[in-house]
């Protein structure tokens, strides 16, 4: 019997080709006994009012001869319908194959199993992760005849997920894509629902009647449309919105598939050449505005003592905490240290006797009027407050604790420090 219908297969002319009507070896019509068995209702369309089609409503659409139904049919799915779409090697729908994001291989079919070590008859079985899915159940092998072999376009912009493949991953014969809310499963060989595959392969036989079931809800009717070839399109699909609540879910749900659609365009672009120079261009207004907007930011020029002191001392903590400095809550006792040092680097010598934070009140007085009565001494009150802070730091610093210093004080102490610094120099 196999040689038979290998012979048959490569002889006979496809006259009858995917009738459903025709008894022929290449006829569609058994494919209703396998959809009764299968507990399946077919309803035949040799013409389809897109106008009556419901969004519920199961298509199988069989190796379409053109585009004529390809815009009904993808807006029908896009509002969360489901359809199952044959192919074959003479298809004649290329923008909806196209619009699936699936197109065919150029390269030689790259399979090691073969029915009867025909070319033409790749005989396959599912991988251990392809066996999970319903497409195999009861099912341990099919053979495809001719089939139209497929891969996932380059400019695909939709989700496809290869269900069945051959030997060579990337080349598939079933694949489902996600078109907005709805779902097409994509097969890339109408041969599966002829006679002679019908009658005499049990394998393809029980594969038809899982696609029959595919997207059925079990817990209904099994209802299916079958689109022949040559059917005439009349109409537009156009979506129902339902009444009360469930128009209000089908609005919202609408708008979160555009703007999900709108991000995923979005991201796709970013990927391209012109994509990656907006980003890049983006990113740098972007840190631009961050440095002129935020909280450390100032109308006002840089203060004195940030011109000054941050390119002599270049420290790390300094630079956070100034850069802070609009920021009330950030305490300047690091960068007083730092400051500090300074000062008493250059007046260590005025007191050779004693360190100067160990100096006492009047010993302070003293000295300040010391330094007043040099020329170009700082006056007396700038190195009086340098040295009451070095004191108060000092002692800080033996009792390992780190007083709050606010902005004010520290920009204060700055100014005397800067006046101090500079007689000395």
């Amino acid at each position: 019997m196999s040689a038979l219908l290998l012979a048959v297969s490569l002889v006979l002319p496809a006259s009858a080709d995917l009738d459903t009507d025709s008894v022929a070896w290449d006829g569609a019509s058994y494919m209703a006994t396998t959809a009764t068995e299968a507990h399946v209702r077919i309803s035949i369309h040799t013409e389809l009012d897109w106008t009556v089609v419901g969004k519920d409503r199961v298509l199988f659409v069989l190796n379409p001869s053109d585009d004529s139904g390809t815009d009904s049919l993808l807006r029908f799915l896009e509002h969360g319908g489901h359809a199952v779409i044959i192919f074959d090697q003479a298809y004649g729908a290329p923008r909806l194959l196209k619009a699936l994001g699936l197109e065919p291989v150029k390269s030689a079919l790259g399979h090691d199993t073969y029915y009867e070590q025909h070319p033409a008859f790749p005989v396959i079985r599912p991988t251990d992760i392809e066996r999970e899915t319903f497409l195999w159940f009861n099912v341990e092998s099919i053979v495809a005849n001719h089939p139209l072999v497929l891969s996932i376009a380059n400019t695909a912009d939709r989700l496809v997920a290869p269900l069945i493949t051959f030997r060579e991953s990337t080349q598939i014969l079933a694949a489902e894509v996600a078109v907005g809310r709805g779902k097409a499963l994509v097969i890339g060989d109408s041969s599966v629902v002829i006679n002679d595959m019908q009658k005499h392969l049990y394998g393809d036989k029980q594969f038809l009647a899982n696609l029959f079931r595919y997207y059925c809800d079990s817990s209904n009717d099994c209802i299916v449309d079958v689109v022949v070839p040559s059917a005439t399109h009349i109409g537009t699909w156009r979506p129902t919105i339902p009444s009360g609540l469930f128009g209000i879910q089908y609005l919202l749900d609408r708008g979160i598939d555009s703007l999900e659609a709108g991000i995923t365009g979005l991201l796709r672009w970013c990927t391209t050449p012109e994509g990656l120079i907006f980003l890049l261009a983006t990113m740098a207004m972007v840190l631009a505005g961050l440095y002129l907007f935020l909280p450390w930011h100032s109308q006002r020029a840089l203060p004195q003592w940030l011109i000054q002191l941050a390119p002599q001392l270049q420290m790390t903590d300094f630079w956070v905490a100034a850069l802070s400095r609009r920021r009330h809550g950030a305490s300047f006792f690091r960068p007083v240290c730092v400051l500090l040092a300074d000062i008493e680097d250059a007046l260590s010598r005025k007191s050779p006797d004693k360190p100067l934070h160990a100096l006492d009140d009047n010993e302070r007085v003293s000295l300040a009027q010391r330094l007043a009565a040099e020329d170009d001494g700082p006056p007396i009150g700038a190195s009086l407050r340098c040295l009451e802070a070095l004191h108060k730091v000092r002692k800080a610093e033996l009792a390992e604790i780190a007083p709050f210093i606010g902005l004010q004080e520290f920009e204060e102490l700055w100014k005397n420090a800067h006046i101090v610094l500079k007689s000395q120099r």
